[in-house]
């Protein structure tokens, strides 16, 4: 006997997949029967190959509950039976909502459906208990997607609160998004500046496309709406992207993907800051704009998809990469580092969920890797690391590596399943005994070529690069010093607000970023640049490591020429710091940046050099390992000289290793660094 919703159910009455056949493209579709009413939906569960399929339309959705306040890991129960070929089939509730939507949709005549219309719904068209099954319809995922002619996005029911009026401000609000992109556009900045403009401006905005006051209860809807699970879910991300039309279903209503996408320009100029604080608490807040830059990030990679080329948000990626002129390759690194925050219930999934993006992205001419649920995560990260470092030589990648994987179901303390560097679990196996070498020629200087790289049998790394400094001494954990409850924004804020008063003399890489950042009027690589060097010098100064001489003196210097502006102020004093006195872009890259190196400081410690540069590092570093640069990555990396029998030297790949004047952006040629970064 098998329980259903509290219900006993006899297993002949259940029903039973049959298997697909494995070397084929073969794919079920679901049919909504005649005899279906609201108290029980039949349905026609039918078996095809791909190339002779009915046309069909495909569901997106997210398992378990689809409100923002039920945050879903995956273990829902299943609480609702369906009729699959007359045998009782156990979905979740979500799922069955839109289900009963598309009854609807087909009774009521609606544009959306018809009578005759197959859908492929994965829950369902999946036999979700068969592992080998699961892996083959994932890897035809691509496929389904591109062939369905479209994507019914079902976002959850309706609230009983919500009405016409305030369906109709998704309309509005769209058309807000609309013209704020254009206007930005034209005057060649950016959708935030365009809003901040003046009081008056942002009203004149607002009365063109008639929206509400921001305290309106109206705003409720909409911010409830985008805070919504199914917008941070890592299936959707190539559910959408690869969809030819997107229709979006919240329960009756029914709205365009573009609709939505210009909705969240609007709410990213600074319109979803402004009715946020209006109506939401901080918590709340925090999840409404993690939503949002999902969704963003979605319309980002649907925009990829189409066009090939990296849309905007994304060329720091190409930066990254080393100006490459062929970025294909690169695709699984990107969309695993852009989509790194997005969620999935398997840890496998953040893997297995872009493979449809990435065959889409190189255009089938080249392959990534395969899904396969026998494997384990472990496997599957070493799998997908060895190929992209196969494919790109590009190790930055490491660098947001920890908790890539992270799935709702994965043990936190296992931390076997939290990092891609390659060598650093203690397991042994043929993978770690397999030679390869990344380039035509290992000491290559030429700039076509990629870093020379071999893994031994040791769990080392065979590398050519260029050698950056020797660490002598390291400092205490971060760990110690951080308060994880404490968002840095503020303090983020802080330094941002500061830059234009920096003073410097001398000629290294420090001095160089920060007049580049002032002549740039803080856009750009150059803030990203002089924004980590002054949150180093931060957590330097409060750090109390006094062998840090630059900081020590540039801080020195700042406080100086910035009178009674002390940067040495406890915690409390800088949340006393009038925030109005921030300029509004400021206010906003502070958020992206405060969450991007607070990540990369957590379990990590301080280091300096005999060559005179600092940094910060993985708390495994020891004095006497090496930092090298390694050709075209312009990525740091810790390595540690190990015995080799073989010629030349060996190093095991401690981690990255963030140098101030070695970093991202910087380039290696000729075996020297660029004349920006001095050894003294």
């Amino acid at each position: 006997m098998e329980t259903f919703g509290g219900l006993h159910k006899s297993t002949a009455d259940k029903y039973c997949f049959e298997s697909l056949e494995k070397d084929t493209e073969q794919f079920r579709l679901l049919q909504l029967l005649p005899s279906s009413s609201v108290l029980q939906l039949h349905f026609s569960l039918q078996t095809f190959n791909r190339a002779e399929a009915p046309v069909y339309k495909a569901l997106s959705y997210t398992w378990g509950s689809a409100d923002s306040n039920e945050q879903g890991n995956g273990r829902s129960i299943i609480s609702r039976i369906i009729l699959l070929n007359g045998k009782e089939f156990g979905i979740f509730e979500n799922l069955h909502n839109a289900l009963l939507e598309l009854w609807h949709q087909v009774n009521l005549h609606g544009s959306l459906v018809s009578p005759s219309t197959h859908y492929w719904i994965d829950a369902i068209c999946v036999d979700q208990k068969n592992d080998i099954e699961r892996g083959h319809q994932v890897n035809l995922m691509d496929a389904i997607y591109t062939n369905a002619t479209g994507v019914i996005v079902w976002l959850g029911s309706e609230k009983e609160s919500h009405n016409a009026f305030s369906r109709d401000l998704v309309k509005k609000t769209s058309a807000l998004g609309a013209i704020l992109v254009r206007d930005a556009k034209m005057a060649a900045t950016t959708g935030w500046i365009v809003w901040h403009e003046s009081d008056e401006k942002r009203a004149e905005y607002c009365s063109r496309v008639g929206v509400p006051a921001f305290t309106d209860i109206a705003w409720l809807y909409l911010l409830e709406l985008f805070s919504r699970q199914w917008f941070s879910r890592l299936w959707v991300v190539q559910e959408v992207a690869l969809a030819r039309e997107v229709h979006v279903l919240c329960g009756g209503s029914q709205f365009s993907w573009n609709d939505i996408e210009m909705t969240a320009e609007a709410f990213a100029t600074g319109l979803g800051s402004d009715i946020s604080k209006a109506h939401l608490s901080p918590q709340a807040r925090h999840h409404f704009s993690s939503s949002n830059t999902c969704l963003l990030h979605i319309c980002r990679i649907r925009s990829w998809c189409q066009t090939n080329t990296y849309p905007p948000g994304f060329e720091e990626y190409s930066i990254l990469t080393g100006g490459v002129a062929d970025t294909r390759p690169y695709a699984p690194a990107v969309l695993l580092v852009v989509l790194r925050f997005f969620q999935v219930t398997d840890g496998r999934d953040k893997i297995f969920g872009i493979l449809g993006l990435v065959r889409a992205l190189l255009g089938n001419n080249e392959s990534f890797i395969s899904a396969d649920y026998t494997q384990s995560s472990i496997e599957v990260q070493r799998a997908a690391s060895q190929k992209i470092l196969q494919q790109t030589g590009w190790l930055g990648f490491i660098h947001f590596a920890r908790n890539q994987t992270k799935g709702d179901h994965d043990d936190d303390n296992n931390d076997e399943t939290t990092s891609w560097i390659i060598g650093s679990s203690p397991i042994r196996d043929a993978y770690f005994e397999k030679r390869f070498d990344a380039v035509r020629a290992v000491s290559s200087k030429d700039w076509t070529t990629q870093p020379g790289f071999l893994f031994l049998d040791s769990r080392c790394i065979r590398t050519s690069g260029v050698k950056i400094c020797t660490v002598t001494a390291v400092g205490e954990p971060l760990r110690d010093f951080y308060d994880m409850s404490i968002p840095f924004t503020k303090t983020t804020e802080m330094i941002l607000a500061l830059e234009p008063t920096y003073r410097f003399t001398g000629q290294n890489r420090i001095e160089a970023s920060a007049e580049a950042m002032i002549e740039s009027l803080l856009t750009g690589p150059a803030l990203i640049t002089a924004f980590r060097d002054w949150w180093l010098y931060m957590l330097a100064n409060n750090s109390h490591i006094s062998n840090l001489k630059h900081p020590r003196r540039l801080l020195e210097e700042m406080t100086a020429c910035n009178g009674s502006k002390s940067v040495n102020k406890t915690t409390d004093e800088r949340e006393e710091q009038p925030n109005n006195s921030i300029p509004g872009e400021l206010h906003e890259e502070s958020k992206v940046y405060g969450e991007h190196f607070y990540l990369i400081s957590f379990r990590r410690r301080f280091y300096t050099s005999s060559e005179g540069f600092i940094g910060v590092a993985l708390e495994a570093l020891q004095p006497g390992d090496e930092i090298w640069l390694l050709p075209r990555t312009c990525s740091p990396f810790a390595i540690r000289r190990v015995p080799d029998k073989g010629a030349g030297n060996s190093y095991s790949l401690v981690g990255p290793a963030f140098t101030l004047g070695a970093m991202y952006g910087e380039i290696v040629t000729e075996g020297s660094l660029w004349k920006e970064i001095i050894l003294k």
